[in-house]
């Protein structure tokens, strides 16, 4: 619980300022910000000049609204110092102490300036990070951050040259920050990185005023990595580990409560990290407290989620900590497969009389038995199959009869564990007439010249 000092004085203030009327309107008390929604807020009575102005009861009273409007909220001894306060929704709400001392009167008599200011924020800010590598090696970031209360100086980015190697600090001075418009402030900066693996790993992080993070993350390839499939690396997956994969940035986690007790459920949020549980970030909030719950991730790659869960009562609601692993990896894929047919000929030895098709498929995660291969005698199709749920070997030997055409057009499917589909297919028949008998004329005769052999001399003896 996060414990406000700032009203250890209220009640001493409050006292003065009804027994001396014309004392000074104390000053506008500074706003402090929290991601808490439940906190304590204590005080302090002083010992009063008179037995008739000694308190029986304090009360705490709040407004939503600066001061517009005050509403009682609750009472407790003088002896128990400190009030519980829960806030219902974000949002800034002024505190006022008042006594009721043993002649009945209400100290001070009528609200005004309130003794302390919190704004409850439980919204963290939104950060968007581009990365691009420019044709001298120097890597360019952009960011762009949504947030009414930023922390200032609160952004850093790092970057690492490795998957498993240490984050280097990337120096980021006031010029490249532009100016902010309303709630968005963007920015970008330049640098030129240590050599490394080829892939360049860049991570952002903000805070607002309340304390709530916000983490991003971006990549650059270069080099020989170049325009290979690099969505999945670098994804923080412990051993052993397989993702549920899907192929759509928006997808739904379905999720059980246990332990629900008689308060309800006030809140659930998902909360994910890009790094196998090193950061965490908020990712949504289920606005209807009940399964499914529907996610947008910005692009491809692994992530980790965790579903957090408030009851009415207060308890819960806390973001995983660092470290914490992800209760399940999701892998988001929009990369269908690589799929080509590389030869089709005819078998000879044992292999005669069949066309062996070999090919080149690959995924980062092709599913269990991927490859399916079919034949049509149009290239517009339609197709049918030749073999199914095939193993990604590279090669299939298929039997020819004498029932198919002089020649077909192959198509090649490859499927992956996320269900894009690769295809490929041959843009010219492939000739089967080599598949058939054939006769060869050998010579030329008048009719009944046969070359049959003459039948064999009979010799009789005497």
């Amino acid at each position: 619980m996060w414990l406000v000092t700032q009203l250890l004085a209220l009640a001493a203030a409050a006292t003065q300022a009804g027994a001396n009327p014309s004392a000074a309107t104390p000053p506008m008390p500074q706003t402090i910000a929290t991601r808490q929604t439940l906190f304590a807020i204590p005080f302090r009575i002083p010992k009063p000049d008179h037995v008739s102005q000694e308190p029986v009861e304090v009360q705490l009273w709040v407004s939503g609204d600066r001061g517009a409007n005050w509403d009682y909220y609750s009472k407790a001894e003088p002896a128990r110092q400190q009030f519980m306060f829960r806030a219902g929704a974000d949002g800034e709400y002024w505190f006022l102490v008042r006594t009721l001392d043993r002649s009945g009167r209400l100290r001070p008599e009528s609200t005004g300036v309130p003794g302390l200011r919190v704004v409850v924020d439980t919204t963290p800010p939104k950060l968007q990070l581009q990365a691009q590598q420019g044709p001298a090696g120097q890597v360019t970031a952009q960011w762009k951050i949504d947030e009414p209360n930023p922390k200032s100086n609160s952004l850093t980015i790092q970057y690492r040259t490795t998957a498993d190697g240490p984050w280097q600090p990337v120096a980021i001075g006031r010029q490249n920050d532009a100016r902010p418009a309303g709630t968005i402030q963007t920015g970008e900066v330049t640098w030129w990185p240590q050599a490394g693996s080829g892939v360049i790993q860049i991570r952002a992080e903000v805070a607002d005023t309340a304390g709530n993070p916000a983490v991003s993350h971006a990549q650059v390839v270069t080099g020989q990595q170049a325009g290979r499939p690099q969505q999945l690396a670098g994804s923080g997956l412990p051993p052993g580990e397989r993702p549920r994969v899907v192929n759509s940035r928006m997808f739904e986690l379905d999720y059980d409560v246990e332990s629900v007790g008689p308060s309800g459920i006030a809140r659930v949020d998902l909360f994910g990290t890009r790094d196998g549980g090193q950061t965490w970030q908020s990712y949504a909030t289920d606005d209807d407290n009940r399964s499914p719950l529907p996610v947008t991730v910005d692009e491809e790659g692994i992530y980790g989620f965790r579903v957090v869960v408030l009851n009415g009562a207060g308890l819960g609601g806390q973001p995983p900590k660092t470290g914490e692993l992800p209760e399940v990896f999701v892998g988001v894929d929009l990369t269908k497969p690589t799929a080509q047919i590389t030869a089709a000929k005819q078998g000879t030895g044992h292999e005669s009389g069949q066309l062996i098709i070999c090919w080149q498929a690959d995924d980062k995660m092709l599913a269990a038995r991927p490859v399916t291969l079919s034949f049509s005698e149009d290239p517009g199709g339609p197709w049918t199959t030749i073999a199914g749920g095939l193993e990604n070997t590279g090669r299939y030997a298929w039997p020819i009869d004498n029932r198919m055409p002089h020649g077909i057009y192959l198509r090649l499917e490859v499927r992956d564990e996320a269900g894009n589909l690769g295809a490929f297919q041959t843009t010219e028949p492939v000739s089967l007439d080599g598949f058939r008998p054939s006769v060869r004329i050998r010579n030329v005769r008048p009719l009944g010249q046969s070359a049959r052999r003459p039948p064999a001399t009979r010799y009789y003896s005497r």
